[in-house]
């Protein structure tokens, strides 16, 4: 607690918090878009799309400028792009305006992505994967709180853009008391001092992977983030339109969602930690999860659904 950037670790937590809102804004406010921009689901859905195209598109390019240029302005650009998403999207009425506005969104994620990841690992350099762990704590968060805000909005039938300007709002505030904090000094390949290391360890520590493995994590790793992401934006949309669930109901079950996803958060981290190989448990999870999913796909009743969407999306 005495390190000096827990100030802005908090203000990048927060960012994400953000974040989490904003990956499902549109999907939960889809009936409301479809009106203002006199589409269907499906155009909708191909502007939602866009959010991945975008954050795909300079992921690479923008981790090496922040490599070279630093953390910080990718971090305020990422705000930046944020909030033109949060005006941009309630103010169009046109879809191909709205497509490139969630392209400006999926951005935004990337350049977050390029500052927060190595600024967190830079300010607590002896427990940088647990810093980085939070990042999806605080994205949870977000998702929780989004359904819980748009359900107050309809219950007093106010306008569905004020759920865009309460996560603009936030993003506003957290940029002004960030922008105030120093950020941790880039490291740097070459100011590390290199020690000669023995040949015994050298030897220990060396890792071959073949191309199957590494094909095979990569697939894994696709199909696991594209089966998530499907998730969070289409579960609502399953559980009124499939489950027959009234609007209200279905909207809540991305904060079952994110209940399940930070209780295996807590849980996967000490088994992991001190009692079950990772691998173990990586099989295990997706096993439960198949198992979850081919259940709702074949009896989508409500009680299913519900329960689908604490473990499958928990894991």
């Amino acid at each position: 607690m005495k390190n000096l950037y827990i100030p802005v670790a908090f203000g990048l937590y927060v960012n994400y918090l953000v974040h989490g809102m904003g990956v499902i804004l549109m999907s939960l406010n889809m009936a409301s878009l479809e009106l203002q921009w006199q589409t269907n689901a499906a155009g909708v859905s191909i502007v939602i799309s866009s959010l991945g195209i975008g954050r795909l598109s300079v992921l690479l390019f923008a981790g090496i400028l922040s490599d070279r240029f630093g953390r910080k302005p990718f971090i305020i650009l990422g705000m930046i792009c944020y909030l033109a998403y949060f005006f941009g999207i309630i103010n169009t009425h046109s879809i191909i305006l709205a497509y490139a506005f969630g392209f400006l969104a999926g951005v935004a994620n990337s350049f977050l992505d390029a500052g927060t990841y190595p600024s967190l690992m830079e300010a607590f350099p002896r427990s940088a994967g647990t810093a980085n762990i939070l990042i999806k704590a605080f994205i949870s968060a977000g998702q929780f709180l989004l359904p819980v805000v748009i359900s107050l909005l309809a219950w007093a039938n106010l306008w569905f853009g004020w759920s865009f300007m309460v996560a603009a709002g936030l993003m506003i505030i957290n940029g002004l008391i960030l922008f105030r904090y120093p950020f941790p000094p880039r490291t740097s390949a070459k100011a590390q001092v290199k020690q000669p290391v023995p040949e015994k360890t050298v030897k220990a520590k060396k890792h071959q992977c073949s191309l199957l493995d590494l094909g095979s994590y990569t697939l894994y790793g696709y199909i696991s983030m594209t089966t998530f992401y499907l998730i969070s934006q289409w579960l609502a949309q399953y559980g009124q339109f499939v489950a027959g669930m009234p609007y209200l109901q279905s909207i809540k079950l991305l904060s079952i969602y994110t209940c399940g996803s930070l209780l295996c958060v807590f849980i996967s981290a000490p088994l992991v930690r001190k009692a079950i190989k990772p691998t173990t448990l990586l099989m295990l999870y997706t096993f439960i999860s198949f198992v979850a999913l081919l259940l709702v796909c074949l009896n989508p009743a409500v009680w299913m659904v519900i329960i689908f969407s604490n473990i499958v999306t928990g894991k």
